[in-house]
């Protein structure tokens, strides 16, 4: 097997973790000999000057060029810029319909791309499952980090036997909730997360949205999740915010 460095990487991440989603593509590439250049979220742009200078650092501590590592902010036009400016490999985290156009602007040049985009994850409640204690991780799963998770279900498939109860578990979990700093009890508006008007909605504590988002099911029966489909398990969604 021959192995040789890629070179120069680009990536572009998204603003749900910044420092992370900074860290990580930055520690692959070093230690796999290359040099790369992050093209931070234009929503976590504040953060990104002091994770430059902690990794300047660095690489001075290590005797590498700073030069390896550079943040680029912006919006758009600059990522687009980033993907078409003659790098050997082009990373994107966000969402399915801007990752077709960085897919699309690097094939001009036929630069290799890797995609790591958004979906609607899936959490499958089987009949033999204790909802009661299920609804603390169901919610945990739906509303960490204010939903801004990658990983964070969106969609739960329910078996019929089970399908009520939990419901009626997962209620009264997002009933008990706030939208507040864990030391601080008083409920903030999540503006700052940049949120449309309808996410925000789709967040308030009133009984009527909540229940009416827990407990209604778009469809019956599992036709995506099994060959056949099932009449004993049903579909229902929780209310978070969406994920780009």
């Amino acid at each position: 097997m021959l192995r040789s460095l890629v070179g120069s990487e680009m990536c572009i991440r998204d603003r749900n973790y910044p420092f992370h989603n900074v860290l990580n593509p930055i520690i692959a590439a070093l230690f796999a000999g290359n040099s790369i250049v992050i093209k931070a979220s234009e929503y976590a742009s504040w953060s990104t000057k002091f994770y430059l200078e902690m990794i300047h650092r660095c690489c001075d501590a290590a005797g590498a060029p700073r030069d390896l590592v550079q943040i680029v902010t912006g919006y758009g036009a600059a990522g687009n810029a980033l993907v078409s400016g003659g790098v050997d490999i082009v990373i994107f985290v966000g969402s399915v319909e801007v990752g077709k156009k960085v897919m699309a602007s690097a094939s001009h040049s036929l630069t290799p791309v890797i995609l790591e985009l958004g979906g609607k994850d899936v959490f499958v409640i089987c009949d033999d499952a204790n909802p009661a204690k299920l609804a603390q991780l169901a919610c945990r799963g739906v509303y960490q980090n204010m939903g801004q998770n990658c990983a964070g279900p969106e969609r739960f498939l329910v078996y019929e036997r089970v399908y009520d109860e939990f419901c009626k578990a997962v209620t009264e979990v997002v009933l008990s909730m706030n939208q507040a700093p864990p030391l601080d009890q008083k409920v903030v508006t999540l503006a700052d997360l940049t949120m449309t008007l309808a996410d925000l909605l789709t967040m308030t504590r009133s009984s009527s949205t909540v229940a009416h988002a827990v407990c209604h099911s778009p469809c019956p029966g599992i036709k995506s999740l099994w060959t056949t489909p099932s009449p004993k398990a049903r579909s229902c969604w929780l209310a978070a915010p969406s994920r780009t």
